[in-house]
């Protein structure tokens, strides 16, 4: 996934993950969650996925923390 940021709806709420790059925040395959102000968590995934797989991830990751 190259892009930055990617924004995800699910279950009509917008949530925002954000590629982690500082070193000391982690691997660059880990990404900040929040939904408005709230941070949720964080997400790991590969850093070669396509767009359409990062979205399938993304919504397969908020399904098993918040069903």
């Amino acid at each position: 996934m190259r892009h930055p940021m990617r924004s995800i709806t699910w279950k009509g709420r917008a949530f925002r993950f954000d590629r982690m790059i500082a070193p000391w925040l982690g691997d660059p395959s880990d990404w900040a969650v929040s939904s408005g102000l709230e941070f949720i968590g964080t997400m790991t995934c590969g850093t070669r996925v396509t767009t359409g797989e990062f979205d399938v991830q993304c919504v397969q990751w908020l399904n098993e923390l918040l069903g």
